[in-house]
């Protein structure tokens, strides 16, 4: 069995190679897939004398 492995900043990604040509994808199209689905990103910061906290949305898109 061939296992690719990916890691991204969210995380690592264990591909099996034999499956990825079974379904007829490559591993560019799950980074795609993972990167579209991911919906965290920065929206703003609050800032007061003493501190600045950052917002950030978190979340994924529906299937």
């Amino acid at each position: 069995m061939d296992n690719l492995h990916w890691l991204g900043s969210a995380g690592k990604v264990n591909l099996n190679q034999n499956k990825l040509e079974a379904y007829g994808i490559s591993p560019l199209q799950v980074n795609q897939a993972i990167t579209s689905a991911n919906l965290d990103f920065p929206t703003g910061k609050l800032k007061s004398d003493d501190e600045q906290i950052l917002i950030r949305l978190a979340g994924n898109s529906p299937a």
